[in-house]
C-alpha cells in the first residue's frame, strides 16, 4: 500500500512538472513568435515614417519664401518621385503654383478637406486614401502649412505596396499598411488596395485606434470566418499619419513549434502514466479485496454475529486494523450488556414514576407506557397495542381525534426543527370506564423516541369551576350590597330634603349634609355599574359630582364656566369617599362664594393627576375675587373647611392654597401602594 501511495505521489509529481514544463516552454515560444511579429510590425512602421517624414520636410521647404516659386515647386516634384502633383494655395485657397503633371493650376480648393482643416493650423495634414483619377492608383494628400499658405503633394503609393510586396518574410506573414479609416494603404496583396478593402470594423483595429489601448495592446488573436485563427502584430506609423503596420500570421505556423514540443512531451507523460497506472491498479486492486474482507467481517459483527472469525492474509498496513476488531467485538459486547441494563433500570425507574409516560419509537410501537397512564385511563399496554390502538382509544370521537392529531404533527415539528421546549397543552382523554379526564401535556424528543407526559388537572378544574361559580355570586352580593347602600343613602337625602322643605324649617341648614350625602351614595352607585368592586375610576368620579354640582347652584348669568382635566386614576373606596368630599367642599364653595357682579367670564378648574412618584394631585381653581386673608383653614370655624384639612390628613396628604388670582386649592396625597408603604415608615 505505502509502494502504491509513493507510486501515485511519483505520477502526481511528474504529471505537474510535466504541465509546467509544457505551459512554460510553449509559453515562451509563444512569446518568442509573438515578438518577432511585432518587430516586423515596428521596422516597417519606422521606415515608413521616415518616408513621410522626408516627404513632409520637402513640403515645408515650400513655406519658406525663397523656395516658394515655380522653380522651388518643380524642384520637389523632381526629387520626390512618389508626388505624382505638388503646389502651392495662398491663404485664399487659390493655387499658386504647381508641378508640370499637376492639373490643379489656378485652382480654387479652398472647398477641399485638406484646405479647410488646415488652414491657420501650423503642421504636416495626411489625408485619408483615396483612388488618384489618373493613376488608378492608392493616393494620399500631403500638406504643410505655414504664414503664406499651404505646401500640398498628391502621393501615389502604389511603390509602397510594392515596397511591402519585397519584404524579405519567412512564415507566412502578411505585412500590410492601413490609413485611421481602415482603408489598405499597401498589401502584399495589390489587389486588396485597387478594391478598397477595410479593416475598420475588425476587433484589433478598434483596439489600435483607442489611444488607451494604444500603450497596453499591440497583438491580439482573431477568429476569422473560415474557422482558422490568426496572429495579427501592430505598430502605429507616427501619431500624426494615423497610419498603422499590420502583420498577420496564421496561428497554426506561428506556434506549430510549440506546439509539436508540447505534444511530445504530453506524448512522453502518457506513456509513463500508463505504466505507473497499472502497477497502482493492481495494488489499489489487492488493497480494495483486503478491505472487503475486513468490511465483511464488520456487517457480520454489526448483524450481532460475534463469534465470526477473521482469518487475515493481506497488506501488513492493515494487520493493526484487524487485530482491533477483536477488541472491538469484546468493548461492543460489554457495552450492549451496560446498555440493557441500563434500559431495564430505566424502564423500572419509569413504571414507578407517579407521572403517566408514554415513548414512541420511530416505527410507532409505543416502547415505555408505565403504570401510571394505565392508572390515569384504565387501558393497559395490552389493550392499546400501537399508538394507532392509542388514537381510538383515548380520543374515541373522529373529529377531535383528527384536531388533537394536526396539533401534534404541528407540535412535533416544531420540536424536531427547532429543540426548543414549547408551552405544555391541554386536552382531555377517554378513559376505560366511559369518564373523560382533563389532562396538561407535555412532549419532547429523546434520542429518536417521541416521549409525553400527561399531568391530570380534573380535579383543578372542577374547584375552578366551583370557585368561579362562587365569585360570581359574590359579585351579585356585592353589588347588591351597594345598591342597598346607594338606596339607603338616598332615602336619608329624601327625608332630609322633606325636613328642608317643611313649613317653617332652614333648608340652608340641611343642604351641606344633603351633598355630602350623595357625595357618598355616588360612590356606592358606580361601584353598582362597575365591574371592579375594589376600584373606581376618580375621573369619572369627580366628572359626576362637580356636573351635578353645577346644575344644582345655577346663578343664571354669573354661571362659571367648568374645565376639567382628569386623568384615569384608580382608587379604591377608602380613598375616594374623603376625595369626593373634598371635591364636593371646595367645588361648592367655589361656587357659592367665588363669584360676584365684577367677575368677567367666571371659570372654575378641576384638575386630576398622577405623577410618576405615586401620588395623586388634585387641584380646584377658579378666577374668582379670592379667599380672604383673614381666613385660615386650620382655624376657622366653618365644618367645611376643616372637613377639607381632616380628610386631607386621612389621606395622609398635605394641602396648599394660592390667593393670587382667585383661588387655588392643590391637594396632593399618595396612592394606594405608596401610602401603604407611608404607614409602615417609623415615625
Amino acid at each position: 500500500m505505502a509502494l502504491a501511495i509513493g507510486l501515485a505521489i511519483i505520477l502526481s509529481g511528474t504529471a505537474v512538472g510535466t504541465l509546467l514544463v509544457v505551459s512554460r516552454v510553449g509559453e515562451s515560444m509563444r512569446r518568442e513568435a509573438i515578438e518577432k511579429n511585432r518587430l516586423i510590425a515596428r521596422t516597417m512602421a519606422n521606415d515608413i515614417s521616415t518616408f513621410l517624414d522626408a516627404y513632409s520636410a520637402s513640403l515645408r521647404l515650400l513655406g519658406n519664401p525663397a523656395f516658394r516659386n515655380q522653380h522651388g515647386v518643380d524642384g520637389v516634384a523632381r526629387d520626390f518621385p512618389a508626388f505624382d502633383s505638388v503646389f502651392t494655395v495662398d491663404t485664399a485657397g487659390f493655387v499658386e503654383y504647381a508641378s508640370e503633371r499637376s492639373k490643379e493650376r489656378l485652382f480654387d480648393v479652398s472647398m477641399r478637406d485638406f484646405f479647410r482643416e488646415t488652414t491657420g493650423v501650423e503642421g504636416v495634414y495626411l489625408s485619408s486614401t483615396f483612388i488618384g483619377e489618373g493613376s488608378y492608383s492608392p493616393t494620399a494628400v500631403l500638406a504643410a502649412s505655414s504664414a503664406h499658405g499651404l505646401a500640398v503633394g498628391y502621393l501615389n503609393l502604389a511603390q509602397l505596396s510594392v515596397f511591402v510586396m519585397s519584404l524579405p518574410v519567412y512564415g507566412g506573414e502578411t505585412v500590410a499598411v492601413v490609413d485611421r479609416l481602415g482603408y489598405y494603404v499597401a498589401h502584399s496583396d495589390h489587389q486588396r488596395v485597387k478594391q478598397r478593402e477595410s479593416v475598420a470594423t475588425e476587433d484589433w483595429f478598434m483596439l489600435a485606434s483607442d489611444p488607451v489601448s494604444q500603450e497596453s495592446s499591440s497583438w491580439l488573436m482573431v477568429d476569422r470566418p473560415s474557422g482558422e485563427t490568426e496572429l495579427v502584430c501592430w505598430a502605429p506609423v507616427n501619431s500624426d499619419s494615423g497610419w498603422t503596420v499590420m502583420v498577420v500570421s496564421p496561428s497554426s505556423r506561428v506556434f506549430a513549434v510549440a506546439d509539436y514540443f508540447a505534444s511530445a512531451l504530453l506524448m512522453t507523460f502518457a506513456l509513463t502514466g500508463v505504466f505507473v497506472f497499472s502497477v497502482v491498479a493492481y495494488i489499489l486492486w489487492a488493497f480494495d479485496r483486503d478491505i472487503r474482507s475486513l468490511r465483511a467481517h464488520t456487517t457480520a459483527i454489526a448483524a450481532g454475529n460475534y463469534d465470526a472469525n477473521l482469518g487475515y492474509n493481506g497488506f501488513a498496513d492493515l494487520r493493526p486494523l484487524a487485530d482491533d476488531f477483536g477488541k472491538a467485538v469484546q468493548a461492543i459486547q460489554e457495552r450492549e450488556e451496560q446498555l440493557k441494563d441500563n434500559r431495564h433500570r430505566l424502564e423500572s425507574l419509569l413504571d414507578f414514576m407517579p407521572v403517566p409516560v408514554i415513548s414512541i419509537a420511530p416505527d410507532n410501537s409505543i416502547a415505555v407506557y408505565n403504570k401510571a397512564m394505565t392508572e390515569l385511563v384504565g387501558w393497559t399496554i395490552d389493550e392499546v397495542r400501537d399508538v394507532e390502538g392509542w388514537w381510538r382509544r383515548v380520543y374515541p370521537d373522529q373529529e377531535y381525534r383528527n384536531t388533537v392529531q394536526e396539533h401534534w404533527h404541528g407540535y412535533l415539528s416544531h420540536l424536531r426543527a427547532d429543540g426548543e421546549r414549547l408551552p405544555s397543552f391541554e386536552g382531555r382523554l377517554a378513559c376505560k370506564d366511559g369518564s373523560t379526564k382533563a389532562v396538561i401535556g407535555d412532549a419532547s424528543i429523546i434520542g429518536n423516541d417521541t416521549v409525553a407526559t400527561f399531568t391530570n388537572v380534573s380535579a383543578a378544574r372542577e374547584s375552578e369551576a366551583r370557585m368561579a361559580a362562587n365569585l360570581a355570586e359574590k359579585e351579585v352580593l356585592l353589588k347588591e350590597i351597594h345598591h342597598r347602600v346607594k338606596n339607603n343613602l338616598q332615602l336619608i337625602v329624601s327625608l332630609l330634603t322633606l325636613d328642608a322643605n317643611a313649613p317653617g324649617g332652614n333648608a340652608a341648614i340641611f343642604a351641606d349634609s344633603i351633598d355630602r350625602i350623595r357625595v357618598m351614595a355616588t360612590i356606592h352607585e358606580l361601584l353598582y355599574e362597575s365591574r371592579n368592586f375594589a376600584r373606581i375610576d376618580l375621573a369619572e368620579y369627580i366628572g359626576t359630582i362637580v356636573e351635578w354640582i353645577l346644575s344644582s347652584y345655577a346663578y343664571g348669568a354669573r354661571n362659571p364656566r367648568l374645565k376639567l382635566e382628569l386623568e384615569p386614576i384608580h382608587l379604591d373606596i377608602d380613598a375616594a369617599v374623603p376625595c369626593g368630599l373634598i371635591i364636593n367642599e371646595l367645588f361648592t364653595n367655589a361656587i357659592k362664594y367665588a363669584f360676584d357682579e365684577n367677575t368677567r367670564e367666571p371659570e372654575i378648574f378641576t384638575g386630576a393627576t398622577l405623577s410618576p412618584d405615586g401620588f395623586v394631585t388634585l387641584c380646584i381653581a377658579d378666577n374668582g375675587k379670592g379667599l380672604p386673608e383673614s381666613i385660615d383653614p386650620e382655624r376657622v370655624d366653618s365644618l367645611g373647611l376643616q372637613l377639607i384639612v381632616s380628610l386631607t390628613a386621612q389621606l395622609h396628604g398635605e394641602w396648599r392654597i394660592s390667593r393670587e388670582g382667585g383661588t387655588t386649592w392643590t391637594i396632593r396625597f399618595p396612592h394606594k401602594d405608596t401610602a401603604a408603604a407611608l404607614e409602615h415608615e417609623p415615625t
